[in-house]
């Protein structure tokens, strides 16, 4: 059984996580097409690329 302690700490960990992620995905948003290409990236993917990473991509 969880605690309130423990469940407000999850709570607060998901709301900073949640935080990064909304501010990384508005500053991407920010690039031009040109930009994020360079990233491997495009427009409509960004959420997904930002939550779970690049698939596929081989590391240098």
């Amino acid at each position: 059984m969880f605690s309130i302690p423990t469940i407000i700490v999850n709570l607060w960990a998901f709301c900073k996580t949640e935080v990064s992620i909304y501010k990384t995905i508005n500053t991407l948003r920010s690039f031009n097409d040109r930009e994020l290409e360079d990233l491997g990236l495009s427009r409509f993917n960004l959420q997904d690329a930002v939550r779970n990473g690049r698939k596929n991509q081989k590391a240098f």
